[in-house]
């Protein structure tokens, strides 16, 4: 843990409270990092032109958000049914 040489004299003296945080956690970016990564994969790094990709996008969209699971939520569901 990374500690600063004074810090707490200096709190002290200030009479300010040294408050700690939560180190970052990656699993908050987890969700928009995967449609990031299968947007790129499945969309918008195809050889097409851009005005078919754009033709494409809502179909695309809908087929994102309405019938492709979430590994997690795969796994889980898939650990109940055994």
């Amino acid at each position: 843990m990374l500690q600063i040489q004074g810090l707490p004299h200096a709190c002290r003296r200030l009479t300010i409270k040294h408050i700690r945080t939560k180190p970052y956690t990656p699993q908050t970016t987890a969700r928009p990092n995967s449609f990031i990564q299968t947007m790129l994969r499945e969309w918008a790094l195809q050889p097409n032109s851009w005005v078919f990709r754009q033709l494409l996008l809502p179909k695309w969209q809908h087929r994102y958000n309405w019938h492709l699971l979430p590994a997690s939520i795969d796994k889980h569901q898939s650990a109940d049914s055994a």
